[in-house]
């Protein structure tokens, strides 16, 4: 006796084929297919929740149909319990009607794989309507100025029940910095911090915990004194690796940079062991730029090292034991050692791909590292932008301010306001001399090659482990988001 077949929505087979298609057919499409492939499914979830009952239901079958091809990149990333929590607020039986709609997902699975040679081609021509039919409506309604990556944080902001909105005028960009000094809830604070574990981003916390490294920051940069000396430190150490005849690459950067810091702030020369600093700038950086998890080893190795220069530095007697704490020996591992190790690698290809008459402060315009500012307003702001225009922000909304979409090159790549970058002295101090050189030894630097883990991606490089993990994070900052709304 034959088992019926439960009749099965068309868009179900769709999917699955759509997704496996995008999988076999487009592997190296790694950020762009992906991208798609989470749009895909925002736009069911958005189904279910503006329909009425019946609607609801039959996207909620749909989305757990998706859940289910787990081997298939898409919504399995965000894992079978997370993306349950994200169904609740979607399904008008709440965890009950999950129960019931759970048991769909197999059967449906298997009968979408078990079609009929007719069938699947009809299904193949209906899928690339269907694809092109949702793509044409969805770009319809996108303003022209705006950025993909902005999906995530109106997700992260729907969810939270908060407003993001993103700023591309700098005129407007810069007036917004000037007068906010919080992060707020959005990428920074849900990838960036927890990746910089266990040490603690200047750059990334708020409130109190910003307040208290501000202060101890300043004393530390008052301390440490000359920028003078240290760009002829960076000058004198660039000679002498070049003078070595070998052709700098990605990491030879990261040694010189992290080299040139050490002798500034510790006056240590270098040493073998001072190698881990190199490594761990490269862990830091993978998950800084999720591109996986770090080697937490690593990480604490070098975490431990600094706190045994720092013991027999001079700089100790500014704070003693207080040293030993995150929040103290991050003020040099993620400011001086870190991230220019990581920033200024990415810096140089830049730098070399640049006309040499290019300036420095332009290409880090058009080219920086992390280019993605956030600020949330304490207080209602309205202000022109550069034409002239009226424009109306409400408290507590979070801002977004994309640095690469620049029109114009007018505003320091080192932001401005209260949350500009302390180290921007720092920073030109090596960057200078580094510029320099690769303009009078062009054939001397090939920082290109070993370069990985960028920030922005401008190594154009995604293994399919690497999106995998890329997508796990964002799923589970979508789940996080939801569950603090």
């Amino acid at each position: 006796m034959k088992t019926k077949r439960r009749a099965i929505p068309i868009d179900v087979c769709i999917c699955g084929i759509l997704t496996a298609t995008a999988t076999a057919l487009f592997p190296s499409c790694t950020i762009y297919a992906s991208w798609a492939q989470i749009l895909f499914h925002i736009f069911i979830v958005y189904n279910g929740r503006v329909h009425g009952p019946a609607e609801k239901a039959h996207h909620v079958l749909t989305s757990i149909f998706l859940i289910n091809m787990r081997d298939w990149r898409i919504v399995s990333s965000l894992g079978l319990s997370q993306a349950l929590y994200a169904l609740r607020s979607i399904l008008p039986g709440g965890p009950l009607a999950i129960v019931l709609f759970r048991g769909f997902g197999v059967p449906y699975m298997l009968l979408v794989l078990d079609v009929e040679p007719i069938h699947q081609v009809w299904v193949w021509v209906f899928t690339v309507y269907t694809w092109y039919t949702i793509g044409s409506a969805v770009a319809k309604t996108i303003p022209s100025d705006f950025d993909t990556r902005m999906v995530v944080f109106h997700a992260i902001g729907w969810l939270q029940g908060v407003s993001f909105k993103q700023i591309s005028d700098m005129d407007l960009a810069a007036k917004i910095l000037k007068v906010s000094k919080r992060k707020g809830r959005g990428l920074e604070y849900y990838i960036a911090c927890p990746a910089w574990d266990p040490i603690r981003s200047v750059e990334s916390i708020d409130d109190e915990e910003w307040r208290l490294a501000f202060s101890n920051m300043s004393v530390l940069i008052r301390r440490l004194g000359d920028i003078s000396a240290l760009e002829e430190m960076a000058r004198k150490v660039l000679e002498r690796r070049l003078n070595n005849g070998v052709v700098l690459d990605s990491e030879d950067i990261v040694r010189f940079t992290v080299e040139v810091f050490l002798l500034y702030v510790f006056g240590r020369k270098w040493e073998e062991r001072f190698e881990i600093f190199v490594k761990a700038s490269w862990e830091w950086r993978k998950e800084l730029a999720v591109k996986g998890h770090a080697d937490v080893k690593i990480k604490l190795g070098a975490v431990e090292l600094l706190k045994e220069i720092i013991r027999q530095s001079e700089i100790w007697e500014l704070f003693g034991e207080d040293w030993m704490k995150p929040e103290y020996f991050s003020l040099i591992m993620q400011p001086f050692l870190i991230s220019p190790a990581i920033n200024f690698s990415d810096v140089a290809v830049s730098l070399h791909e640049d006309d040499s008459n290019v300036s420095l402060l332009d290409t880090l315009r058009r080219a920086h590292p992390f280019p993605i500012l956030e600020r949330v307003l304490d207080i209602d702001f309205s202000e022109k932008d550069s034409m002239g225009n009226e424009i109306s922000i409400s408290k507590e909304t979070h801002v977004i301010i994309f640095l690469d979409k620049q029109q114009t090159y007018e505003m320091s790549p080192f932001g401005v306001g209260p949350r500009a970058c302390l180290g921007m002295k720092h920073a030109l101090a090596i960057l200078k001399p580094l510029k320099q050189a690769m303009k009078e030894h062009p054939k001397s630097f090939n920082p290109k090659s070993g370069h990985k883990w960028s920030g922005r991606d401008n190594d154009g490089v995604g293994t399919m482990a690497e999106n995998f993990y890329f997508f796990g994070a964002i799923g589970n900052v979508l789940l996080r988001s939801f569950l603090k709304k």
